[in-house]
């Protein structure tokens, strides 16, 4: 529990935002330079790169705060609070299990974390609606 990956599944593992955002910064270098060289050639181009500076904008605020969340669920209060929910739910819950669940931040930023999910016990033939965002 507590991993965060970038770009797939099975990307970049994410270990806290310092990570990232050295990782923004490296992409916003290279960007830049391009960017400059764009704008040079034809300065009547520039609400293009404007567009594309927000964009890259948006992205590294999707990086810094994938780092963010990672530095959260290494924490020990935030593993005893998984374990308190889990104990405290309205219906039973059965022991948590790893799954990575794909993560859409505000911005477009796609990421994917490995969370703990503690499915309801259920007893065999019971249908009935479980409380809760199942």
């Amino acid at each position: 529990m507590g991993v965060m990956n970038t770009g797939k599944r099975d990307g970049v593992t994410v270990s806290d935002s310092g990570q990232m955002f050295a990782r923004f910064f490296a992409e916003v270098t290279l960007e830049a330079k391009r960017l400059q060289l764009e704008l040079s050639a034809d300065p009547m181009t520039l609400e293009d790169i404007e567009r594309q500076v927000l964009k890259l904008l948006g992205h590294g605020a999707g990086l810094f705060l994938t780092g963010l969340i990672a530095q959260c669920m290494k924490q020990p209060e935030f593993q005893a609070r998984t374990e308190e929910v889990r104990k405290e739910y309205a219906v039973p819950l059965k022991s948590a299990e790893d799954r990575q669940i794909q993560v859409r931040l505000a911005n477009g930023f796609t990421c994917f974390a490995t969370t703990r999910y503690c499915a309801p016990i259920r007893k065999h033939g019971d249908h009935s609606k479980i409380p809760g965002p199942f």
